[in-house]
Formats: C-alpha cells, sequence, structure tokens
C-alpha cells in the first residue's frame, strides 16, 4: 500500500513537466516546420515569373510585411513586367535550411519566438569576430508563426535567462559515443551554414580558410546534406 502511494504521488508529480516538456517541443517542432516552408517558398521564385501580387501571396504565410520588403529589395529581379529571384548560396535574408541540431535553441516570449545559434569566436582566417549570437525573430499574426527580424547579438538577456534554464531542466539522455560524433559533426555544419544564410558577405571571408582546410567537403555539400 505504501509503494502503491509513493508512486501516485510520484506520477502527480511528474505530470506537470512531462505536459510542459510535451507543449514546448511541440511549440518548436511548429516553429522549424514554418521557417523550413518558409524557406521553399523563397527558393520556388526562382522557378518562373510572377506578379507582384503573385510573389506577395507566396511569401505572406511565413514572412512579415517588413521582412519581405527587405528580401524583395536585396533579391526579386524584374523581367518584362513581372518578377523573378535568382538563386545564390550568397543572397541575403533567406531562412538558412539545414537540420536544425540541439544547439539551435528556440525560446518563445508570448506571441514572440527567437530561433538562435551561439558562436564562439574565431580568431583564424582573413577576417574574426567575437563570440555572439545569430537568429532569427518570428512574431505571431493570427496564430501563425512569420519571420519578422533577422538578429545579430540583438537576443534580449531575458531571453538567454530563460533559454539557460529551459536547458538546466532538460532531463539528460545518455548517447553512445558514435552517436555522440555523429551529432558533433552535424552541429559544426549546421553552424557554418547558418552563418552563410544570415550573414553571406562576411561569411565568404571568415571561412576562406575553412574551405583550404583537410576538410571533406566544401560550401556547397553544406546545402546539400
Amino acid at each position: 500500500m505504501k509503494k502503491a502511494l509513493v508512486f501516485i504521488c510520484a506520477l502527480i508529480l511528474f505530470m506537470p513537466v512531462y505536459s510542459k516538456a510535451e507543449t514546448g517541443r511541440t511549440d518548436r517542432d511548429e516553429i522549424l516546420t514554418s521557417l523550413k516552408k518558409g524557406y521553399e517558398a523563397q527558393m520556388s521564385l526562382s522557378e518562373q515569373l510572377r506578379t507582384k501580387k503573385e510573389i506577395d501571396e507566396v511569401l505572406s504565410p511565413y514572412f512579415t510585411d517588413d521582412y519581405k520588403a527587405l528580401f524583395w529589395d536585396a533579391n526579386v529581379i524584374e523581367e518584362n513586367g513581372k518578377y523573378v529571384t535568382y538563386g545564390s548560396d550568397f543572397a541575403q535574408f533567406y531562412i538558412p535550411y539545414y537540420e536544425f541540431s540541439n544547439s539551435t535553441e528556440v525560446v518563445i516570449d508570448q506571441d514572440k519566438a527567437y530561433v538562435f545559434e551561439f558562436f564562439p569566436a574565431n580568431t583564424e582566417g582573413p577576417v574574426g569576430y567575437e563570440d555572439h549570437y545569430e537568429g532569427l525573430l518570428l512574431e505571431k499574426e493570427k496564430g501563425t508563426w512569420k519571420v519578422s527580424e533577422y538578429l545579430y547579438n540583438q537576443i534580449p538577456e531575458s531571453i538567454l535567462h530563460k533559454s539557460a534554464k529551459m536547458k538546466s531542466e532538460t532531463i539528460s539522455v545518455n548517447i553512445p559515443p558514435a552517436a555522440k560524433t555523429e551529432i558533433s559533426g552535424e552541429a559544426e555544419a549546421a553552424s557554418i551554414q547558418f552563418q552563410i544564410g544570415m550573414n553571406p558577405i562576411a561569411t565568404v571571408f571568415q571561412y576562406a580558410a575553412f574551405l583550404g582546410s583537410n576538410h571533406s567537403y566544401g560550401f556547397g555539400d553544406l546545402f546539400n546534406n
């Protein structure tokens, strides 16, 4: 009887935590799915000529008006009265598309969501940089998450604290050494690719040394995982 009571008490204590974790995971999956679809929408604009209205209809489900304007100015070209984009690995304001790793933070604060990663300082190569965060800000409009801003070292302190707290509350899972090695390699590639998508011009110089190293893949391979 005592064992049964202990089990019931433990179950009651565990249930709210489990529910919260499941909810957080669902929100994360929804946001990352939206980012993937937003990237696919951007890429589709290179397939055919469209009117301004048609392009707006393609982008509107995933981007705010302000972000659409930035993307348009940087990438959309007029041809014979219609519009199209030209694909490029270094085009600005495209969502970086890759398998987001565990190092990708997703923190929700009411109707805003911050998706970001931390990049340690790099002193190698012709252009170095200090420790910094890079990411995207999403806002919820009528129940839909939309990209509204690119962030470079603009993650609010309250969000960073919330992210650290979320990590401390996460239950640790034992991962085999081989799996850890594989995850580490994927995280390294993801980190490079995120920087390419978010800050392409600077990244060309930052990773010049990387391309000349003994790695078995180059810039283009990161986009074809």
